[in-house]
This record gives structure tokens, C-alpha cells and sequence, in this order.
């Protein structure tokens, strides 16, 4: 039982390498064909405007630790504001900035068990912090989808046949995930406003990255509404959460660029540009946590090693 359970932990971690490995390699395709136009958009931005895109990354990282504090207050009402701040940036730093298959939820569980607090309500905390995220993206789609309603579908259509079996299998593993959290999802029913607050700072969250969009494209010259933004992020967003590559490594670039050059209409080298400073201005915002990172590691790695232990029994 233990060598199957580790044989499929090793293919899956091969196949996401490999599927980071692919991405990342029509990236650098893409930005070698296009690498003229691509070093001139680059250059064009002003300083100032990196500067706000940077501000809006960090606001965003921030509203984000403060919306799972809320959440978690609830059911951990020891916990402070600094621990939370800890655990979220070593999360958001592991996610964003290291190419390890250990996501940023068991780096915040496992350093909050070496803390001290509960394992299952930390978990049901993550988890809820994580549905309200995808509920209130989730919002924005209709946008997105507004917008590939409107180009030619019978090339979208064609494009999305091959891989309509593997959207199936997803929506099944989505719907399932749902229905294995409802009752962690009653721990806050009885408390809805702090519910209703996080939703609205995952509102907060959404409009800076959503900001960081136009405002970077409108300094390319190629600007794109709010809305259009938005709705197109969100695509991206739900498509980095398929689980092929390492923390959606190269997948969020590839698809960045394709969606905004198709549906919006940007130049591809200006899509790449976009691309490249998402991925690196969220970098930078989660650099905080690398001071943190050390002492919250270990318990992550106790908190994994349980959790493979467990899965096995």
C-alpha cells in the first residue's frame, strides 16, 4: 500500500515537472519569436508605472493575509494578526517564488500546527479561505466567457474538443471537493459576517490585480477596460488551478497570453510583457516571507509527513 501510494506521488510530481517544463518552453518560444517587439515593450514603461503595478501586488498579497485572519479568527480566536501575517507570506513565498511541489496551504498548516494550533481547524479555515476566493472569481467569469462568446467560436470550439474529456474529469473532482467541505463550511454559518468581510476583501484582492492589468497594458499602448480585465483574468485563474504544472509555473504565462491576444485583442509581444511582470511584481510582493521561511519549513515538512502517514493508514 505504501509503495503505490509513493509510486503515484512520484508520477505525479514527474508529470507536473514535466507539464512546467512544456509551459515554460512555449514561453520562451513565444518570446523568441516575438523577442524584438518584446525587449521594446519592455522598455517602454515608465518607472512610475512598475512602481504602482509593484504597490498594487503587495496591497493585494495583504488584503489576502487579512481575509484568511478573519476567516481563521473564528475558529482559532488565540491566533494574532503577526502569525497570520507570518504563515500567509511563507505561503504566498513558497507558492510564487520556489519551484517545489509543497504548496503554500501545508507550509501555513504546517507551521500553525509547530505553533500549537489545531491541524482541522486550520484546515477548514484554508479550505474556506480558498472556496471564497474561487466563489467571488467566480463572479467575474460570465465576463470572461462574454468575451469568447463574442470571437469566432467555431475556432474556439475546435480548439477546446481534445481537451473536453479532461474538463469533465475536473468538474467532477470540483464537485466532489465541494461536497467534502460542507461541514467545514458550517463552522462559519453560525458567524456570517466574518464570511460577508472576507468576501468583500476578496473583492479588494480581485480589483488590485484587476488594476495591475490595465494598468500595465494602457502603458503598452494597448489598453483593455477594467471589466475586459477582469472577466480574462479569471479565465487564466481557473485554468492556473488545473494541476499540471508546479504551482501553475509557465501555465499562467501561456495562458495569460493567449487569452488576452485572442479575446482582447492585445499584440502578443504586449501580452508577454504582461505575463512577465504578473509573475514577477507577485515574486516580489511574497519576498516578505523568505524571512519567515526557515522556521515555518520544518513544520510544514512534519505537517506533510503526517498527512502522507495518515493517507497510508
Amino acid at each position: 500500500m505504501k509503495f503505490r501510494h509513493t509510486e503515484k506521488q512520484s508520477r505525479v510530481k514527474l508529470l507536473r515537472l514535466i507539464g512546467s517544463a512544456l509551459a515554460f518552453s512555449v514561453v520562451a518560444y513565444l518570446i523568441w519569436q516575438n523577442r524584438v517587439d518584446f525587449v521594446d515593450a519592455l522598455i517602454s514603461l515608465p518607472g512610475g508605472l512598475l512602481l504602482v503595478v509593484l504597490v498594487l501586488a503587495f496591497a493585494s498579497r495583504f488584503v489576502k493575509t487579512l481575509r484568511w485572519f478573519i476567516l481563521l479568527r473564528v475558529v482559532e480566536p488565540r491566533i494574532t494578526f503577526t502569525q497570520v501575517f507570518k504563515l500567509s507570506f511563507v505561503g504566498l513565498f513558497t507558492t510564487n517564488v520556489l519551484p517545489t511541489t509543497i504548496g503554500g496551504d501545508v507550509v501555513k498548516l504546517g507551521g500553525a500546527v509547530q505553533a500549537g494550533f489545531s491541524s482541522s481547524t486550520i484546515a477548514a479555515s484554508l479550505v474556506i479561505d480558498r472556496l471564497i476566493g474561487m466563489a467571488t472569481m467566480a463572479t467575474f467569469l460570465p465576463l470572461g466567457v462574454l468575451r469568447i462568446i463574442q470571437a469566432d467560436l467555431s475556432r474556439v470550439m475546435m480548439a477546446a474538443a481534445p481537451v473536453s474529456p479532461s474538463i469533465n474529469r475536473l468538474w467532477e473532482k470540483f464537485t466532489a471537493f465541494l461536497n467534502n467541505t460542507w461541514q467545514a463550511l458550517r463552522l462559519w454559518f453560525k458567524q456570517p459576517g466574518s464570511l460577508i468581510w472576507a468576501g468583500l476583501l476578496s473583492f479588494v484582492h480581485m480589483a488590485c490585480t484587476f488594476t495591475m492589468v490595465t494598468v500595465i497594458l494602457g502603458g503598452l499602448a494597448d489598453p483593455v477596460t477594467w471589466w475586459t480585465a477582469g472577466g480574462l483574468w479569471v479565465l487564466v485563474y481557473f485554468i492556473t488551478l488545473i494541476p499540471v504544472s508546479i504551482n501553475g509555473l509557465g501555465l499562467q504565462e501561456v495562458s495569460l497570453s493567449l487569452i488576452f491576444v485572442n479575446f482582447a485583442g492585445i499584440a502578443e509581444s504586449n501580452s508577454l510583457v504582461l505575463a512577465l511582470l504578473m509573475r514577477v511584481t507577485f515574486m516580489i510582493a511574497s519576498l516578505p516571507g523568505a524571512f519567515f521561511l526557515p522556521g515555518v519549513m520544518s513544520g510544514a515538512r512534519q505537517s506533510s509527513k503526517v498527512n502522507n502517514e495518515e493517507s497510508m493508514s
